[in-house]
């Protein structure tokens, strides 16, 4: 099978193919599941479910416990384990991706189940020395298509307001500020994004 991407506009499309790309949000037959891949206009990265050896190189990213608890929240003790970070983020290959280049991990981030019409992406980060270099967006991106594969008519984030970078990164992804959903527990000083998926799946 062909790796399938996704563009800028959420268009998907076979980069081998000689037909016009899918319309908008529209998925081709057979891209669900298919993973890893390469992402759009990106050289070598790929988006792959994550391995547990993969948390060892995430905590190497987390300078102190101010670090720790604005990426993981306050459910994650400090300094982790691979065994109490896996353990305290429900770590699985099903809700854990992680962005590789030329074999190296460069990034991770998590999709949360918070009810059937809604994941929560989550504990997105990238290693400090590749910051800056939009792999953020890239990620985001992968995470958004992930979950259209899935099904999921609308998909969430928490934001801390004190980092208009991030959520400038996201409202140029689409999301937009909601009120905070009953269901979610509610975490000070942080701004809840929500993006509508529905033309997706149409």
């Amino acid at each position: 099978m062909k790796a399938n991407s996704v563009s800028e506009k959420l268009e998907f499309s076979d980069p081998q193919s000689d037909s016009d790309p899918a319309s908008e949000c529209t998925l081709p037959p057979n891209v669900a599941m298919m993973m890893p891949r390469s992402l759009p206009d990106s050289g070598s990265l790929i988006f792959r479910p994550a391995r547990s050896v993969d948390l060892p190189i995430v905590i190497s990213w987390l300078q102190d416990a101010v670090d720790c608890r604005r990426w993981a929240g306050p459910a994650v003790t400090f300094p982790p384990t691979t065994e109490s970070l896996s353990r305290e983020i429900s770590f699985t290959p099903d809700n854990s991706f992680s962005l590789d280049e030329a074999d190296e991990l460069i990034g991770f981030g998590q999709l949360i189940r918070k009810t059937r019409k809604r994941l929560h992406t989550s504990r997105i980060i990238v290693a400090p020395h590749r910051r800056g270099d939009g792999l953020g967006r890239n990620l985001c991106r992968a995470l958004i298509e992930r979950t259209i594969e899935l099904g999921y008519p609308r998909i969430s984030l928490y934001a801390y307001q004190d980092n208009p970078t991030a959520i400038h990164l996201y409202q140029g992804l689409g999301f937009q500020e909601k009120e905070k959903p009953e269901e979610d527990k509610l975490v000070t000083d942080t701004v809840y994004m929500e993006l509508d998926l529905e033309p997706c799946l149409v």
